[in-house]
């Protein structure tokens, strides 16, 4: 399912331009269509297709949690599951705002979309302009903009990347799916909290997503009360390691 991108304003580096003030996990490059990825550019793809390399990252990721304290004490799963919730909270944020201001989501071919393994918050990411000239912003429509998203998004590149991280480091499928599920969230929240006009939209579409048993069983609703029904494993890795310490996330299952 895919809107065909009309020849009128605005473009589509006006639309990235906007949505990069909602915040860094918002912000995305673009690149000609025929572009060679360059150092330290490279497919998304890449992680899907060559195990090493995620393992590279979750590796990484485990050292950075492990935080001077010797690396053993990070279970290889917490730093999957820390690695995966990153990846898919990077992607499912601009691809939301993106939806909910223009209804048109950009580019999400794994071989077309850049990144750059980088650590320490938002990564940077880069589209092709695969859109001819401009966007015509569409009107809102929930089911539709939802559909847009659960089907290329997060039936795509999403699952593809939850499959490669699965098959990497063995991690609940539960977990996982919270985090997709956290990630939909999150993006709704930042963009209703900075784009107060915005709320109605986001908030519609997220829910619209999150009306799904595999990523959301208990139909926990968007916004500040939003709760995942898995814990995304992070306390664990915390000097404490207790579910009852501020080592949880906001929206934890274990979270009082």
């Amino acid at each position: 399912m895919s809107r065909c991108i009309p020849e009128d304003r605005p473009t589509l580096r006006d639309v990235t331009g906007g949505i990069a003030a909602l915040g860094p996990f918002f912000a995305v490059g673009i690149h000609p269509p025929d572009a060679i990825p360059v150092q330290p550019w490279r497919p998304l793809l890449d992680l899907v297709e060559q195990p090493g390399l995620m393992m590279t990252r979750i590796d990484a990721v485990r050292a950075a949690l492990a935080a001077g304290r010797p690396v053993q004490r990070i279970e290889h799963k917490v730093a999957a599951s820390v690695t995966h919730l990153g990846l898919v909270a990077r992607l499912i944020s601009p691809a939301l705002a993106f939806v909910v201001t223009t209804g048109h989501l950009p580019c999400t071919d794994l071989s077309r979309v850049w990144w750059q393994d980088q650590l320490g918050g938002a990564f940077p990411l880069s589209i092709p302009d695969i859109t001819g000239a401009a966007l015509s912003h569409q009107p809102i429509d929930t089911a539709k903009d939802a559909a847009l998203l659960r089907e290329i998004l997060i039936n795509g590149l999403i699952r593809a990347l939850t499959d490669a991280v699965a098959a990497t480091v063995p991690v609940s499928r539960l977990v996982l799916q919270g985090n997709i599920a956290s990630a939909i969230n999150g993006a709704a929240t930042l963009i209703s909290s900075q784009r107060s006009d915005l709320l109605p939209a986001s908030r519609a579409v997220a829910n619209a997503l999150l009306h799904d048993p595999e990523l959301n069983p208990t139909n926990s609703p968007s916004g500040k009360n939003f709760r995942r029904s898995s814990c995304c494993l992070i306390y664990r890795a915390s000097e404490v390691r207790s579910a009852s310490t501020d080592a949880t996330c906001g929206d934890c299952i274990l979270t009082p």
